[in-house]
């Protein structure tokens, strides 16, 4: 993981890793159709593939049914459909000229599906908060401009670091204050700010302790299930987990 890899790089040159991990809400449901073709015209696609784009997209309909009585149709004008392998590939599209980092300074930017994650490299913390701020004042206009919202309740930022204390900082995206975290689910895995997956190793124990214990209820040695049988529970149970 590439987030990983540079905290872990940084901690190795003695400095510290400020990320801001933002939720990007109903992703997939706000893709603006227009916009959308507006960047495919920009990045060079064929015309022919985005003419067959739009005939994808257009005039989706949806209606609501409640107790088997259905709602009148209407058209869909935002978003890509769910579970389409095109999908994902779309919404990369139109997230892909996101504001990605300030030049003065070592940050990087990861987008994953509605993740968004940008992290600041740093030695000493001075000036590293209004340098955030800065960014984070020219990510509003790009999210006004193309109909994205990012959600604050689910957004925060961590400093990850190997120093005893953590500068606290006041960060703000439409006047909304972002919390610090001390651990963060990211892609799966959480993560704190010493980066010793202490918590993630805990989880995982725990969850394959509780399911272990209902493995020794079917593994009794007078009418337990065979051997292949429990053999298979263990890999579909326990051996997903920590393989």
């Amino acid at each position: 993981m590439f987030l990983i890899q540079k905290i872990s790089e940084s901690f190795c040159v003695n400095k510290s890793v400020c990320s801001l991990f933002l939720d990007v809400s109903k992703a997939f449901d706000r893709v603006w159709h227009e916009g959308l073709i507006f960047k495919l015209y920009g990045i060079g696609a064929p015309i022919y593939l985005i003419k067959w784009i739009i005939s994808f997209l257009d005039k989706r309909k949806f209606c609501v049914v409640i107790n088997g009585s259905f709602s009148v149709f209407f058209i869909i004008k935002v978003g890509v459909p769910q579970g389409s392998v095109l999908s994902p590939l779309l919404f990369s599209v139109y997230i892909n000229d996101i504001p990605k980092r300030d030049r003065s300074f070592m940050s990087y930017t990861l987008l994953f599906a509605d993740d968004l994650v940008v992290f600041f490299i740093y030695n000493k913390p001075v000036n590293l908060q209004g340098i955030i701020n800065n960014y984070l004042k020219e990510l509003e206009p790009w999210l006004l401009s193309w109909k994205m919202c990012i959600s604050p309740e689910k957004s925060s930022y961590m400093i990850f670091t190997r120093n005893k204390s953590k500068p606290l900082l006041n960060l703000n995206l439409f006047k909304r204050s972002l919390p610090q975290s001390n651990t963060i689910k990211f892609l799966g895995v959480t993560l704190d700010c010493r980066l010793t997956f202490k918590h993630y190793v805990d989880e995982i124990r725990e969850k394959c302790n509780s399911r272990l214990n209902l493995i020794k209820i079917v593994s009794r040695k007078s009418w337990g299930l065979s051997i292949s049988t429990m053999s298979t529970i263990y890999k579909s149970l326990i051996g997903s987990i920590i393989d």
